[in-house]
């Protein structure tokens, strides 16, 4: 998956250009705008006009709803929403999802609720050659930009009702949507490490080749209670399956 990037104005140079991003960190899954990598664009039998490519294809998001923000003013606290409008699962009954890109990113910690963009880049030396530190360096100066791990991931989710034309992709005898999750901050410790360690050791013919459920669990810290995602390999696909995943997304 490729991301544009845009050059910070008062850091060095670094050999990597950040993308800008709006960051909802306290609504775990509000994620980079990302292309589809490679597209063959629908013309609908001469219904769409015009130099359309991947760089127009936005991939809608996947939310898991904070206990603040937009999304709670409409959704269950805990729930996941896709496209900010269908409930997949509530936290407690599981929604499915399949992974089938994951990339590692530094975010930029910005104040939550401010106008300030976060920045990304998807490797530590860039972050520090942009003059920025991860969030737990001690010996970073304390005016320093701080930056956090996160998981920018593309998910395949099972539709939670027949007939919703947001689930367009036959896999089986299910409906399946396409959509952009990014796990960062506490998401990040409890479900992204997991994806990939789960890549290395029990998917290693392919994140697509097996189903997650996807539900949410709180946590507690000084300053308060807050959801995180919770994953559990539930079966593998078969291999009609697996194909027919990795088609939605090649």
């Amino acid at each position: 998956m490729k991301t544009s990037f845009a050059q910070p104005a008062t850091k060095p140079k670094a050999t990597t250009k950040p993308t800008e991003v709006n960051e909802e960190l306290k609504e775990e899954g509000a994620i980079i705008e990302a292309p589809m990598a490679q597209l063959a664009v629908n013309t609908l039998a001469g219904q769409v006009e015009g130099e359309f490519s991947a760089k127009d294809f936005t991939v809608p998001r996947l939310n898991l709803v904070a206990k603040t923000g937009e999304l709670s003013n409409t959704f269950q606290p805990g729930s996941f929403v896709y496209n900010r409008e269908v409930v997949i699962g509530d936290g407690k009954k599981p929604a499915k999802i399949t992974f089938l890109r994951i990339q590692k990113i530094y975010m930029q910690d910005v104040v939550y609720g401010s106008d300030q963009i976060a920045k990304t880049f998807s490797r530590l030396a860039d972050v520090r050659a942009a003059g920025g530190a991860l969030a737990n360096d001690p010996e970073a100066e304390a005016d320093t930009d701080r930056y956090t791990e996160a998981l920018q991931t593309i998910v395949a989710i099972e539709a939670p009702d027949k007939n919703n034309p947001l689930f367009p992709f036959a896999v089986g005898d299910s409906q399946y949507g396409l959509a952009q999750y990014l796990m960062a901050k506490s998401a990040y410790r409890s479900a992204g490490k997991q994806v990939f360690t789960d890549s290395q050791l029990f998917l290693k013919a392919g994140l697509h080749t097996a189903c997650y459920e996807l539900t949410s669990k709180i946590r507690t810290s000084p300053s308060g209670s807050y959801f995180v995602p919770h994953l559990k390999i539930s079966s593998k696909h078969s291999p009609e399956c697996c194909e027919q995943l990795k088609a939605i997304f090649g």
